[in-house]
């Protein structure tokens, strides 16, 4: 039985690079459920991707704030990576309903 929420064709899922502008076009988007796949610090800073290819911190009690300014916080944030636990609070605290860290 599909649920009632089903929309038949309606629903895609979209992948980027895990860089800040991805982060920031996802809560303008208004998702429902937000995916990171990156490496996390052992204090919760999430690494993710600049445009050169570099490695930058992105400390989500600081920036989530600021990105959320110009949208609004998934239901559900899925963070895979070592020390996600670590990172997963930033997102309960700015509105995420469920965080799933593994």
């Amino acid at each position: 039985r599909a649920s009632r929420h089903y929309v038949p064709g309606g629903l895609s899922p979209t992948f980027a690079v895990g860089r800040w502008s991805a982060v920031e076009w996802v809560l303008r988007k208004g998702a429902v459920v937000l995916t990171i796949t990156s490496h996390t610090t052992p204090d919760g800073k999430i690494l993710l991707e600049t445009d050169t290819g570099d490695a930058a911190e992105f400390e989500p009690h600081k920036a989530l704030p600021e990105m959320l300014a110009q949208g609004e916080m998934p239901l559900c944030v899925v963070l895979s990576s070592c020390h996600s636990r670590v990172a997963a609070p930033a997102f309960l605290d700015l509105g995420a309903r469920h965080v799933v860290a593994v």
